[in-house]
């Protein structure tokens, strides 16, 4: 039980509380503090804090670019060949040089050539055959034209190998056609006889290096020129 204790002097009394009081009265006060620190945390953190937003996965590196190519050059409209050695002649029967040959094909064919088994294989002439000891027929080419624009025929033939005859100052004709002695047009125009003075064995072979020319043409200094095209003296 609780009391009032009055003091004799008049000062303020003194209440006193029996033991069951004050433990009920020290039980309320914990249990409003306790509630009121709870509603404190409710009212301070009642909604959470917003999660992080994910961290974005680490891009890799771009690669460098490559480099840009430089543009290439506009074409010059010529071509430089490099040679192993200079031409000696742009006559095609006043060598017997490789590098001129080089060159030579590019502009002339001769009636035949070796393929890489060393066979002889059809280029102006299409087919040929012995006609006796001494001489062979040439069955030519139609349609073939040269740079000027004339017909290649039996003619053709005949104004190339007549150049070169015993004695004369071109180098093919001291070396390759020293036994040559008659080139006879056979037909119309397409089929020729070259005959030597005695059997050549190499005729074939000497053949492949000898480049045909226009039948239309005249002696100047320097070799033969066709009637039209380029102008080997120049």
């Amino acid at each position: 039980m609780s009391g009032i204790e009055r003091n004799p002097g008049g000062e303020t009394p003194r209440v006193r509380l029996s033991r069951r009081a004050a433990l009920k009265r020290s039980a309320l006060l914990t249990v409003g503090l306790a509630g009121g620190a709870l509603l404190q945390a409710c009212g301070q953190g009642g909604t959470p804090p917003a999660a992080a937003p994910p961290a974005k996965p680490t891009e890799a590196p771009r690669a460098a670019a490559p480099p840009t190519a430089p543009a290439a050059a506009a074409p010059r409209g010529e071509i430089v060949a490099a040679m192993s050695q200079d031409l000696q002649s742009m006559d095609p029967a006043n060598h017997v040089n490789i590098s001129d040959w080089s060159v030579h094909r590019h502009m002339f064919d001769p009636l035949l050539e070796k393929d890489f088994d060393g066979k002889f294989v059809p280029m102006l002439a299409e087919s040929w055959s012995p006609v006796d000891d001494t001489t062979w027929q040439f069955n030519l080419r139609k349609g073939v034209k040269f740079h000027n624009g004339e017909e290649f025929t039996a003619e053709s033939v005949k104004a190339t190998m007549e150049r070169m005859p015993p004695g004369s100052q071109l180098v093919q004709a001291g070396l390759l056609w020293t036994s040559l002695k008659e080139v006879e047009i056979k037909g119309p125009f397409y089929t020729v006889l070259l005959r030597g003075s005695l059997p050549i064995g190499s005729m074939l072979h000497n053949l492949t290096m000898t480049e045909m020319l226009p039948g239309l043409g005249h002696e100047r200094p320097g070799g033969v020129l066709p009637q039209a095209g380029w102008d080997r003296t120049a």
